[in-house]
């Protein structure tokens, strides 16, 4: 079952829910900003945000993404994109920029 969020939708319904193997097609961007994540842990290469999946959440993405599959929502995101990859330089969060992306959640 593939499920794809328009840019505004409103996934608050999906909050509480971490159903695996679902696939999601979102828009997709990459943030530099280093710190304390929502789930209290330090921003690490591996992490992404996310709003509609709970904290901790274990995603494969459908394409590797700068050699590695596997990411974990750690931190939730603000206006304008359903997933965000954490990256150590600003230059490649910007080389990023924004783009559709595919990814399954993992039980």
């Amino acid at each position: 079952m593939a499920v794809a969020f328009a840019p505004h939708s409103h996934h608050r319904h999906l909050k509480h829910h971490k159903p695996p193997g679902v696939h999601y097609m979102v828009d997709s961007t990459s943030y530099c900003q280093s710190g304390t994540t929502a789930s209290g842990s330090q921003t690490y290469w591996g992490e992404v945000a996310n709003n509609f999946l709970p904290l901790g959440t274990l995603i494969k993405l459908d394409r590797p993404y700068l050699g590695k599959i596997y990411f974990r929502v750690m931190d939730r995101i603000g206006y304008g994109s359903q997933l965000d990859i954490f990256q150590w330089s600003c230059q490649s969060a910007l080389d990023y920029g924004r783009r559709e992306i595919g990814f399954t959640t993992v039980p």
